[in-house]
């Protein structure tokens, strides 16, 4: 069973390293911000989600309170960089 990674992060250098990273063990997706990121919880579940903590539109932790209301399965799964 392959394990369903989110990342979420403005910054694409950010991304690419952790999809790098990440890539062959885990399915991963790509979210720039925020406001993305929330797309892709609503569409589908993930293992694990990693969150930007300040990312322009969306932030990380404005998207981590809609989880607790909205997905609160997704939000304890999810992990914060910055």
């Amino acid at each position: 069973m392959t394990h369903r990674i989110l990342v979420a992060d403005d910054e694409s250098g950010i991304r690419q390293v952790l999809k790098e990273c990440l890539h062959g063990r885990f399915e991963v997706t790509l979210a720039e911000d925020g406001l993305e990121a929330r797309q892709r919880i609503e569409a589908h579940e993930f293992d694990i989600i990693i969150l930007d903590i300040h990312m322009p539109g969306m932030s990380g932790l404005e998207l981590y309170e809609w989880m607790e209301e909205h997905k609160p399965e997704a939000a304890a799964r999810t992990f914060f960089i910055t």
